[in-house]
């Protein structure tokens, strides 16, 4: 057995077929006009997990986000700082997750990420998805996907 350092699976390898609806109807008002930022199949390595099997060591988890905004006028090349900026919400998964110490529910972390969705005045609802992928061989993953409103949100 090779004792070589397990590394997240490129995203390629778990992608899901792309959703053919538009999950934003029904969240907004088809009246009017949204954009809805989307990262997808993330694959990141961290220490997760409630089981005593799963404190052993780190493993892969999928993070999905989108946040909804409603817009106004058409965007242009000068509109960066109107736009929600998904490498902050990369940077955190990437880069803060596989250093902390070993977290024990999901739930927390998608309640973070939402949060930093928040931070721009203009979202006003957020939906994280968060599985681990490799828990039961049967099952493609496993998680949990938490949706919320941002009551602080422009409307």
């Amino acid at each position: 057995m090779s004792t070589t350092p397990r590394r997240p699976a490129p995203a390629s390898v778990i992608a899901r077929p792309v959703e053919t609806i538009q999950p934003s109807l029904g969240i907004f008002d088809p009246e009017r006009d949204h954009v809805r930022m989307v990262m997808r199949d993330l694959v990141v390595e961290i220490d997760i997990g409630l089981h005593p099997w799963e404190q052993l060591r780190p493993q892969r988890l999928v993070v999905n986000v989108e946040a909804w905004a409603y817009v106004g006028a058409p965007y242009t090349d000068d509109d960066a700082d109107a736009i929600l900026d998904y490498d902050q919400i990369r940077d955190v998964v990437r880069e803060e997750w596989p250093r902390r110490p070993h977290a024990r529910l999901l739930e927390p972390l998608a309640e973070e990420l939402i949060q930093l969705c928040f931070r721009h005045k203009a979202v006003s609802a957020a939906r994280v998805r968060l599985e681990k992928p490799d828990i039961f061989s049967e099952a493609r993953g496993v998680g949990i996907e938490l949706y919320r409103r941002n009551p602080a949100a422009q409307k």
